[in-house]
Order: structure tokens, then sequence, then C-alpha cells
């Protein structure tokens, strides 16, 4: 079963290639990876030479649109997502697929996520927190980050993602309430995300966040050699 990951990026060239070299060390198979470039200097970003990687430039886009660009060329019967400014361990799309599969639900994701703060060099976690009604019926999550999310093609299909700047709340809100709920899942520390000066969530602000701080010896060493 092919599984496309996508990729949204501009204006991150560095941050860009960690993501692709962990895509590349990915252990399912088969996949492939679709890059959607919208920075306005053609120079700016050298795009991939693997076959396994589609690379795409459009003019600027909101966020919901450049996802539904990367999902309407992709060519997996399952879409993750592969934010540029994200670190993923080797089986993390392995993971993911398994515990969809395993769901039985359209979307899945993790609940929970590692940050490192680039600029203090500092950890924090972050966690999910809903009302009630983004919850089922057994009091379990129907939301995740939406930098984790993994769905079937077809359901994306019936439900492209809205015309929006940032965040994927409205589209799990959705599927909990259109299509059987959103799996949420631990993440084991398979994904870990960077806060940056461009990030366009509210993690750049994470001293008002009053998310917990986390030691660096919880994240794992290959997340270090990756960035360095």
């Amino acid at each position: 079963m092919l599984v496309s990951a996508i990729m949204p990026t501009r204006s991150r060239p560095a941050l860009s290639r960690v993501a692709l070299q962990c895509f590349l060390r990915q252990t399912y198979e088969p996949r492939q990876l679709v890059i959607l470039d919208d920075k306005d200097d053609p120079s700016f970003y050298t795009a991939p030479t693997d076959p396994g990687v589609i690379y795409l430039r459009v003019p600027r886009l909101d966020l919901g649109l450049k996802r539904n660009a990367l999902c309407e060329a992709a060519k997996g019967e399952v879409i993750v997502h592969f934010d540029s400014d994200d670190w993923s361990a080797p089986e993390r799309i392995a993971d993911q697929v398994a515990r969809m599969v395993d769901s039985r639900r359209p979307v899945t994701g993790y609940r929970e996520l590692l940050f490192w703060h680039e600029e203090a060099s500092k950890g924090y976690r972050w966690k999910v927190s809903s009302p009630p009604s983004m919850r089922h019926s057994d009091g379990t999550l129907e939301t995740v980050c939406g930098a984790s999310m993994c769905y079937w093609r077809e359901f994306w299909k019936a439900h492209p993602f809205p015309d929006v700047h940032m965040g994927e709340d409205g589209y799990m809100e959705a599927a909990g309430q259109r299509f059987g709920g959103v799996s949420s899942e631990e993440s084991r520390n398979l994904l870990i995300a960077r806060v940056h000066g461009d990030n366009t969530s509210s993690s750049g602000r994470l001293g008002h966040n009053s998310w917990p701080e986390v030691p660096r010896s919880e994240f794992p060493a290959a997340f270090f050699e990756a960035i360095q």
C-alpha cells in the first residue's frame, strides 16, 4: 500500500533538508514524498532529485489550500503529514499507518508531542486539550496535533481542507461528526516539532503557552544528531 507524505513549505531550506533526510530514512515501503513550495524566489530552494520525491512550486497559498494541492498530487492510498520543520524517527510512517488501519477510523495522529525550542535550547511537551464536544462516547479524544495527521486519501476527497492559514481543528471536528472519528495515539517520541523564528502556529510563543518543560535527556539522541 503506497503512502504519500505531504510537505507544505516556504522559505525553510535548512529545516526542509532535515525533514527530507528523515523521509529518506523511513522504514515503510512503498512511500513517496510530495513537497509544495510557494516561495517567490525559485533559486531559494534546490529541488530534491530522489525519484521518490515530487517537488511542486506554486504561487502563495494559505495552508489549507496547500494541503489540498498536495493531496491532489499524491498517489498513495494513505496520506501522512510530514511538515518541513519537524523531525521524524525512521519508523514513524510505519507506526502511524499500522495504528490507523487497526483503529478503523479515517484519521489518526498523536495527542502529545515534544517541542524543541531552537534559540532557548529547551524542550517542552504539548498535549491535546479538548472540550467534551471533541471526545468520543468513551471519553477518548477526537483531535490530534495537525502535524501528525495520517488519513485515507478517500477520506480527504470526501472532505478537503478549508481555505485557512493554519490549524486543522475544524477538519478533525468534521471527521468526528461525519466520518467515524479520529484515533488519538501516543507519539512515543517518533515525531518532534522544532520551534524557530518562522512557526505558523502558537508553538512559537512557548513562554505564553504554559507547556511543561522537558529535560534534554528525554529527547532521542538521533534528533540532536539530525539538527546539528
